[in-house]
């Protein structure tokens, strides 16, 4: 809709009492509606006290188009050897640590973890025992807002 600038000129104070709302301190510019005026109590307005602005645009700004997110460059994962197990060795041992990308994944599924505060969180906190050892104060610190920051560690002991 296209909307037109209306600006008291006067040095009084106007207030249109016939349309709602229409107090003008003085110097003020408001953006109104074209039928607001041609209203006969604002078109009297117009020329003592009341001035039209011209507007360079014809059509109310629009807010811009969001701009696109660049993903950062991740550098080649390192070859992987098979690692060889010893005979004897107990089959009870812990999993091997998950790599970085998954536990990136794995930390932006977390509340309060997000893709702004991931990488300084990562740096902090390179496992996720390292998480699970980490107390409210820490987190904070790392970037987690404090709403969230015991739930995420309650998250981390249950993983």
């Amino acid at each position: 809709m296209k909307l037109v600038s209306l600006k008291n000129v006067s040095g009084n104070r106007l207030a249109i009492t016939q349309v709602r709302g229409l107090i003008f301190a003085p110097g003020e510019t408001k953006k109104v509606n074209p039928a607001t005026v041609s209203h006969p109590a604002v078109s009297r307005y117009i020329g003592r006290g009341l001035e039209l602005v011209e507007a360079e645009s014809k059509e109310e700004p629009k807010a811009p188009a969001p701009s696109k997110v660049e993903e950062p460059e991740t550098p080649p994962a390192p070859e992987v050897t098979e690692p060889t197990t010893e005979p004897g060795a107990d089959a009870s041992e812990d999993p091997p640590e998950e790599s970085g990308e998954d536990l990136r994944e794995l930390y932006v599924s977390a509340p309060g973890i997000t893709e702004k505060n991931v990488d300084d969180i990562l740096t902090l906190f390179p496992t996720l025992d390292d998480l699970k050892e980490a107390d409210k104060s820490d987190l904070i610190a790392a970037g987690v807002s404090k709403s969230y920051a015991k739930k995420l560690c309650d998250w981390a002991s249950d993983q």
